[in-house]
């Protein structure tokens, strides 16, 4: 859903699409994207490669928004405000992305590569697979 309140827009966006066509029942064709794209299990489901870290709300999560809003500009993981996220290059996709906080981009071990540093403050959770808090 889609639009200025929090429900009951009555606008609504495409997010995933499944095509399963049959019409030659020797060589039927299936066909996936967003949200329902058929996914690879020869491939990592969550990778997180720390190359960049973006605003939270670069790549909305379904179902996680804020109390004044249907994409979220914030989640709490334990006690802090995360805003910004690690987009996760896996099969899993977007809704997988990890929200964090307080994680500095650091020169990783091989040659122009990146890695992220935490320290005792830093936070990285994964909304899809809450939840963060106790309840």
């Amino acid at each position: 859903e889609i639009g200025p309140n929090l429900y009951y827009n009555n606008d609504y966006m495409q997010s995933g699409l499944l095509t399963i066509d049959k019409s030659n029942p020797s060589d039927p064709q299936i066909s996936s994207l967003g949200e329902l794209e058929i996914l690879d299990d020869e491939v990592a489901l969550l990778h997180f490669d720390f190359e960049r870290i973006h605003k939270i709300d670069a790549r909305p999560i379904y179902e996680m928004y804020n109390d004044d809003s249907l994409v979220a500009k914030y989640q709490v993981v334990g006690d802090t405000n995360c805003t910004e996220s690690i987009h996760n290059m896996g099969s899993f996709g977007e809704q997988y992305d990890a929200q964090v906080a307080n994680i500095q981009l650091v020169p990783g071990r091989k040659a122009n590569s990146v890695a992220g540093k935490f320290a005792s403050n830093s936070r990285f959770g994964v909304f899809s697979m809450g939840p963060y808090t106790a309840g």
